[in-house]
């Protein structure tokens, strides 16, 4: 699923971002940074070819404004940028390019049958005011409405109850920017769903409605905080959902946000983690030490001191967090974990897990209370 186009310009830069460039890809990276004096650059997809054509993905390419003026100045020699074309030329004539859509990507092979839209229609009604129906499966109810349906239960609908549809626009936008990001730094642990979005007709006028995969996966957050405790070392996908964060500004980073797809605490390799909730992307500092929207962070979704160390070394070296926070951070993190483990204990001791309904009972003659005097 991609789109091309007959081929990348000229003079768009060309960049690699794995570390097994060989030696022609470096001389291409070091040729194209000279001609390029900003906008967008052509990111290579490893494992990406067709027909003997790279994919690449567009993104945005800075270049300050001093080394902008130091090359421009060289190009008046004549000589230098002359050989440089010379030696582009012969590069690009042996490496031919497509280009891939991120959105198409997203979409993948995700489609809406006609009697899924014509039943939301039926429904609308009560979806807007977010009424039970035995058809309706509600995950959340408020500005943003999200369900599925009872007879497509492998799609979950969001839509803005608002009259402000820039909401769902903005969010399915940062879902396409989030598959981006994924594929143009290899965050194959990291998992978008499916997802495409479309203009529903009611009465009331057009309503976008983004419908995306369901992932199974516990609903409750606290079941998610479980599965994180048990899961123990995330290792590499906590790295890389580090990247994904200072790359994004995705900041509503919590439990429920960002589950666990391989829960078994048995499970071998490496876990992989889900994107269910893309709405808010407002700081990479934020997503990683927590925010005053609710998001508590990722270190404090961590429950292993290597993983919390790998969260915070990664953000440092993305320019995310300072070296004083990372310290703060960490010593936060340790607390958490060990007074979380010693409530998990207490739990434990008592069969509050095996049984969460259990009523617990206090023995009044050992708290020292003057009921008398009540």
């Amino acid at each position: 699923m991609s789109v091309r186009v007959s081929s990348v310009s000229f003079f768009t830069a060309v960049c690699y971002r794995s570390w097994s460039n060989s030696c022609c890809e470096c001389v291409s990276e070091v040729v194209d940074r000279y001609f390029h004096l900003g906008g967008k650059i052509a990111c290579v997809i490893v494992g990406r070819t067709e027909n003997g054509k790279k994919g690449v993905v567009y993104e945005e390419g800075n270049s300050s404004y001093l080394l902008s003026a130091l090359k421009v100045a060289s190009y008046f020699t004549i000589v230098i940028p002359l050989l440089l074309l010379i030696v582009k030329a012969v590069i690009r004539y042996k490496n031919q390019f497509y280009v891939i859509d991120p959105k198409v990507e997203l979409e993948g092979d995700l489609q809406i049958a006609s009697n899924l839209i014509e039943k939301l229609k039926q429904l609308m009604p009560k979806i807007q005011k977010a009424e039970e129906d035995p058809q309706i499966e509600w995950l959340s109810q408020g500005r943003n409405q999200v369900f599925r349906l009872k007879e497509a239960s492998f799609l979950v609908f969001k839509m803005c109850i608002s009259q402000d549809e820039s909401v769902i626009r903005d969010r399915f936008k940062n879902m396409v920017e989030a598959k981006k990001v994924c594929m143009t730094h290899e965050l194959d642990l990291v998992k978008i769903p499916k997802a495409t979005m479309f203009d529903l007709e009611t009465e009331a006028g057009t309503c976008p409605v983004i419908a995306e995969e369901s992932f199974d996966i516990p609903p409750t957050e606290s079941a998610q905080e479980e599965i994180y405790r048990s899961a123990g070392k995330l290792g590499q996908v906590a790295r890389q959902l580090t990247t994904f964060i200072a790359k994004t500004g995705f900041s509503d980073v919590t439990w429920r946000n960002i589950p666990i797809l391989d829960s078994s605490p048995t499970f071998q390799g490496n876990r992989r983690i889900a994107l269910i909730d893309l709405e808010h992307m407002e700081g990479s500092g934020d997503g990683v030490l927590g925010s005053w929207r609710g998001g508590v962070g990722l270190v404090q979704c961590l429950f292993c001191e290597e993983d919390i160390e790998t969260v915070l070394n990664e953000a440092r070296g993305q320019h995310v967090i300072t070296q004083r926070q990372a310290q703060d951070s960490k010593s936060q993190g340790l607390q958490q974990i060990q007074s979380d483990q010693a409530l998990f204990e207490l739990y434990q001791r008592n069969g509050i897990l095996e049984n969460p309904r259990k009523p617990i009972t206090v023995d009044l003659d050992t708290l020292g209370l003057d009921l008398d005097a009540v």
